[in-house]
């Protein structure tokens, strides 16, 4: 059982309509926001690593912390520049997910309900899993692309692999 499983995903492209299928062995959830310059500041370096993934090696989904689905919207085209699925705006799906992994902005820990000791990363935050059993293998993943860049997906299929 996926850890999005029940959870709307959609492609800024192509609408919600379209909801992508996430099949590889690694699932990257990419806690971000338009407004967070760190953020901004480390897209390219996502974007340019997973253009170093092998096809079917990873899949990324975007979770927003942006204040408006306009925004969002306009961070994935604008910014991100990859057709990377992301948790629709609307609903309590971008809400549980930040609460269930301690990922989110600072100014969102009370509107999540949050004490900020359940608070375990803001933003960027690059979450990764191994996809089959929703198993966490690092929180950690913005650090280990800015030392590995596209070598930081072997570092992740090592741990998925033990």
């Amino acid at each position: 059982m996926s850890i999005l499983d029940g959870v709307p995903l959609f492609l800024a492209k192509a609408g919600a309509a379209t909801p992508p299928s996430l099949n590889a062995p690694l699932l990257c959830l990419f806690f971000s926001s338009q407004w967070c310059p760190d953020c901004v500041r480390f897209v390219p370096s996502l974007v340019e690593a997973f253009k170093g993934f092998k096809p079917g090696q990873a899949d990324i989904v975007f979770i927003s912390s942006d204040r408006s689905e306009e925004l969002q919207r306009r961070y994935m085209e604008e910014v991100l520049h990859a057709d990377w699925p992301a948790v629709t705006f609307d609903g309590e799906h971008r809400a549980d997910l930040k609460r269930r992994f301690g990922a989110c902005a600072g100014s969102e820990v009370t509107a999540l309900g949050m004490s900020p000791s359940d608070r375990k990363g803001g933003i960027p935050t690059l979450a990764v899993f191994r996809a089959s059993d929703g198993v966490l293998l690092t929180m950690n993943g913005v650090d280990d692309v800015n030392q590995a860049g596209a070598g930081a997906v072997d570092r992740w299929e090592a741990a998925a692999n033990r």
